[in-house]
């Protein structure tokens, strides 16, 4: 059996079992747990030597003590050799003092079939300390789970060689495809390297909360900006900047949307050096109590897109929007598909700089999906009445967000609306108007001030007229996402 052995015991942690296990418990002993509802389905934690990050590394350990994961993917960048690809280690198991770790061989194999970005190669990882920090905390925070000492979860450790948006986008649908609710990503980076500890605490700020958006694009406009000031001593906002972009989609793609700073400090908290520091935070992605969204994606519901078919729905989209307003013309498609076959509605709606610049939709269309979106993409752009045209000098400030739409049902009391979660649609004769569920998220209105605004604004009735029991009121869920979801 081909096993990995410490590269870092002794330097970067503790190589005596006794006091490795020591330092660890105490770290555990003075974090909290964090009382929430949903799954933990991943964490960002810090990989410098324990003495400088163990305890901010600890606050995303503790998370662990109550859950059980049979599978831990562990991301990180490669500090030691250049990479072009995702790397997976292809030993068998992993050594640390206090014991050794199986890889998952078979989720292994089968990832490494799914993308030519992808190799198995152990010689990067030989050396390489980010990932190997985090294995003792999982030793202690997992446990074993026989009387033998066998470890209860395998390891699947992989290097993230680019940021390039290809290469990021693929290989994190290829973990989303594979990886279940009893699978843990850890994301292994530090923050900012080496800037005075205000620079460092502003810096990691808005890295931070780039990361808490939930948006892998925030996060590489954010540390762009900070790498365009100039600040002194600063060498990057964050080592493992690639990893934590792949593992934002992976978040995002199995549902956990909510996303918490558990710790943040620097390595001047502890040295008292301040001239020049090292950032480190500790972040957990929770699931919401309530969603399922890493099941495995299938064509059972309607509104069950997966990654491929969502990004092909907004590159016909996108096509469209950028033919129609240069040429007048929609492009041909040929889409091979059957869940972008079906007949569902859909609304396209186009913001500039995050602001309305035409919004149409459909709900009981008679054709296939894909080109529902083409035809409501067209009508946005150059028929919503509340608009001019698009022009082509603005299609490079256009964002495109798609809303497939479920048929409606219609309620009879408007207090089983759910707002911010359903759509709500308004009808009364031949008039009749509709709010998407982002709008109450958008505006905050509470039920009656959304429900007047719908009447008054969008179905030309009269504010109360919700109110009215000839008045028809529908409900429906929507499947909605956006170009920025997909860095593109």
């Amino acid at each position: 059996m081909k096993s990995r052995s410490p590269a870092v015991a002794g330097s970067f942690y503790p190589q005596n079992p006794e006091d490795l296990s020591h330092t660890i418990d105490v770290f555990l002993s003075n974090a909290q747990p964090v009382v929430l509802d949903g799954k933990l389905r991943m964490l960002v934690v810090p990989h410098a030597g324990y003495r400088f990050s163990g305890s901010v590394a600890a606050e995303g350990y503790k998370q662990l003590e109550t859950e059980n994961y049979k599978r831990v993917v562990l991301l990180g960048s490669s500090h030691q050799v250049p990479l072009s690809k995702a790397t997976i280690d292809d030993s068998d198991a992993w050594k640390t003092p206090l014991g050794e770790v199986p890889l998952d061989k078979g989720f292994t194999e089968n990832l490494s079939r799914t993308s030519s970005f992808i190799e198995k190669n152990h010689r990067p990882h030989k050396n390489e300390h980010s990932l190997e920090v985090q294995l003792p905390f999982l030793q202690k925070t997992l446990g074993i789970s026989d009387k033998k000492g066998k470890p209860s979860f395998k390891i699947v450790p992989i290097l993230i060689g680019s940021e390039e948006d290809k290469i990021v986008t693929e290989v994190s649908q290829s973990l989303v495809e594979l990886i279940d609710s009893q699978t843990l990503i850890i994301v292994s980076s530090d923050l900012s390297h080496y800037p005075p500890y205000e620079a460092a605490q502003e810096v990691d700020r808005k890295t931070t909360d780039a990361i808490l958006t939930g948006n892998p694009r925030d996060v590489t406009r954010a540390i762009d900006q900070s790498m365009s000031k100039g600040i002194s001593n600063l060498a990057t906002c964050a080592c493992g900047k690639d990893a934590i972009l792949v593992g934002m989609h992976i978040a995002k793609g199995v549902g956990a949307n909510d996303i918490r700073l558990l710790k943040y400090a620097n390595s001047g908290d502890v040295s008292g050096e301040r001239r020049k520091v090292v950032g480190y935070a500790a972040i957990g992605f929770f699931e919401e109590k309530g969603e399922n969204t890493s099941r495995k994606e299938t064509t059972n519901d309607p509104l069950c897109l997966n990654t491929v078919q969502k990004k092909q729905l907004l590159s016909i989209a996108r096509e469209t929007l950028e033919s129609v307003v240069n040429t007048g013309n929609k492009p041909l498609f040929e889409v091979e598909d059957s869940l972008l076959e079906q007949e569902l509605g859909v609304f396209v709606t186009l913001k500039k700089n995050n602001q309305l610049r035409g919004c149409m939709g459909i709900f009981e269309p008679n054709k296939p999906l894909w080109n529902v979106v083409q035809d409501q993409t067209e009508v946005s752009a150059l028929k919503d009445p509340r608009f001019p045209p698009v022009q082509p000098e603005e299609l490079a400030d256009i964002e495109i967000e798609i809303s497939i739409i479920a048929p409606p049902k219609q309620i009879e009391d408007p207090n089983q609306i759910k707002l911010g979660e359903d759509g709500v649609m308004i009808r009364r004769g031949q008039k009749s108007g509709t709010f998407l569920p982002q709008v109450a998220k958008e505006t905050s209105w509470d039920l009656e001030t959304f429900l007047c605004q719908l009447c008054a604004s969008k179905a030309g009735l009269y504010k109360d007229a919700w109110k009215d029991p000839e008045t028809e009121i529908y409900t429906y869920s929507t499947e909605t996402f956006s170009e920025s979801d997909f860095d593109f």
